[in-house]
């Protein structure tokens, strides 16, 4: 497969399309954010340019390798960036998972885009690739990532020890979420 064969995300306000190698700059300012580190790296800092390359290697090898992954996501009326969101296919706490992964700019903090951005993947990884369930991390400490997980209907299963620290490992499974559709209809 090629990148143009992958699709968009599309929501009311955002229009996210797959990690690309030409999406350095923009990831590497979100890198560079103090603030958003805080939330992101293992000990709080930023990243050298050198993880922001790896990642998007890696972002776009997970592509081609499983027909899904990260979007980086735009504002759909301006086109400024706005954050990524996406699934990582990887082994957590010793068992295969489907994750789910966001991060927003700091300028783009409690405005909803996060939650959006994670609802469109969630949308996505149940409606199209019918995936079982969806793991997310997050740090106990993360109050906004914590609240994106709680309202999308992530729960808690157990506390793990990721990059050296204590995360929240929450999951959300298909059935639960198809259940939740059908008590709102």
């Amino acid at each position: 497969m090629n990148e143009t064969q992958f699709r968009e995300l599309r929501t009311a306000r955002l229009i996210g399309r797959p990690v690309a190698p030409a999406d350095f700059a923009a990831l590497r300012r979100l890198h560079a954010d103090p603030a958003v580190m805080r939330t992101l790296s293992a000990d709080g800092r930023i990243v050298p340019e050198a993880h922001t390359l790896s990642l998007i290697e890696r972002f776009v090898a997970h592509w081609r390798e499983h027909g899904d992954g990260v979007w980086l996501f735009r504002a759909a009326d301006d086109e400024r960036f706005i954050g990524y969101a996406g699934l990582l296919r990887r082994v957590l706490d010793g068992a295969p998972e489907c994750e789910l992964l966001y991060a927003v700019s700091s300028a783009e903090w409690r405005q909803g885009h996060a939650t959006e951005m994670a609802r469109a993947v969630v949308f996505y990884a149940f409606g199209e690739r019918r995936e079982p369930s969806l793991v997310a991390l997050v740090l106990p400490e993360n109050i906004g990532s914590r609240r994106v997980i709680e309202t999308l209907g992530f729960a808690l299963e157990k506390i793990v020890t990721h990059a050296g620290l204590p995360h929240l490992f929450t999951r959300l499974r298909a059935a639960a979420r198809e259940m939740e559709g059908a008590t709102k209809r």
